[in-house]
């Protein structure tokens, strides 16, 4: 997770609201994988979106697509990249480090601000770090599907959390 703590400081410096998901989300939530990206869920809706493109302009993140970052601000484009392409996330890497792989959700079970109201929030190295809740993790696992998601989803139901809330230390 090391190599992912700039990228919070900086958003966190920006006053952006975010949560990690994915991967990194199972292994906080009690079920820990191997896993080399880092999968966000982050307030696009405008002003965030902005100063979200500002900051991974700044931490040298950019998009694998090739498409104009400002894409991305567009709700009504991104649904449409989801329903005709299935795209589930809008990916982003650092040239200069190309293991810090940071994927944006885009394939949400609810809206953002149901996700934010009911996020877990976690310690790691005594950092703060959002986290999607159990329940939604589980519903973005479910809806994805893969053979990893449903591994996730296994592993997920073996494990527990047993502090409220899903906080850890």
């Amino acid at each position: 997770m090391q190599i992912y703590l700039p990228i919070f400081e900086t958003l966190d410096v920006a006053e952006l609201r975010w949560m990690v998901a994915g991967g990194w989300a199972v292994s906080l939530h009690g079920a820990p994988r191997m896993t080399v990206d880092l999968d966000l869920v982050v307030d696009l809706e405008p002003p965030a979106g902005q100063e979200l493109l500002e900051a991974f302009r700044r931490l040298g993140l950019v998009p694998q697509l090739p498409v104009p970052p400002q894409n991305l601000l567009d709700a009504s484009l991104r649904r449409r990249w989801q329903e005709e392409r299935g795209l589930r996330a809008f990916s982003w890497y650092d040239a200069a480090n190309p293991l810090r792989i940071v994927d944006l959700v885009l394939a949400l079970p609810a809206p953002f601000e149901d996700l934010w109201q009911r996020r877990a929030m976690f310690s790691v190295r005594g950092r703060r770090i959002a986290a999607v809740s159990r329940k939604d993790l589980v519903a973005m696992k479910e809806q994805a599907s893969r053979p990893r998601d449903l591994e996730d989803l296994r592993r997920l139901m073996q494990s527990r959390d047993d502090e409220p809330g899903g906080q850890r230390s």
